[in-house]
């Protein structure tokens, strides 16, 4: 804080300001920082990763995080934390209208999560034991089946070719 009364306009500073309260559970308060920084022009482009993960369990902002992950994605199409990040949103995305009585849920979104959550894990397996974690959260309650099945699959390609 310290710093950043110095210099408040300080992108790193700024940057690490949202990482301290994003760490102190302050999620709230950490998506506002970012918010405010990204409308800023000389924002880093991570503001959107960090954003698309900060957003995606808030079941109304769960759109803002898909489109601030595709964004940082079209940068950096490597980057397999925001297919994680991608793969969370839809799959959160999907659930929601399905829990919501949406007479039509949009498979799409569930579809994409898997995809994204296949490619992820095939980039970064040791995450496996993260995204079973996952399964467990009640956003992701109606995917969790799909996302263990993806897990053993990639699991077993990982056994597969280390053999």
């Amino acid at each position: 804080m310290r710093a950043l009364a110095l210099n408040p306009l300080h992108s790193d500073l700024t940057m690490k300001y949202a990482d301290m309260l994003g760490s102190d559970h302050q999620r709230d308060a950490a998506i506002s920082v970012l918010e405010h920084l990204a409308i800023r022009p000389e924002a880093p482009f991570v503001v959107n990763q960090w954003l698309g993960y900060y957003l995606r369990d808030i079941p109304a902002r769960v759109d803002d995080s898909i489109s601030r992950s595709k964004k940082f994605l079209a940068l950096f199409p490597e980057d397999s934390a925001t297919r994680f990040n991608l793969a969370y949103a839809y799959g959160a995305k999907y659930c929601y209208e399905k829990k919501n009585g949406s007479k039509t849920p949009e498979h799409a979104d569930k579809e994409r999560s898997l995809e994204f959550l296949e490619t992820a894990l095939t980039g970064e397996p040791k995450f496996t034991t993260k995204i079973e974690g996952w399964t467990k959260h009640e956003d992701l309650k109606c995917v969790a089946a799909d996302f263990k099945k993806i897990i053993e699959k990639v699991t077993e390609k990982e056994s597969a070719s280390a053999s």
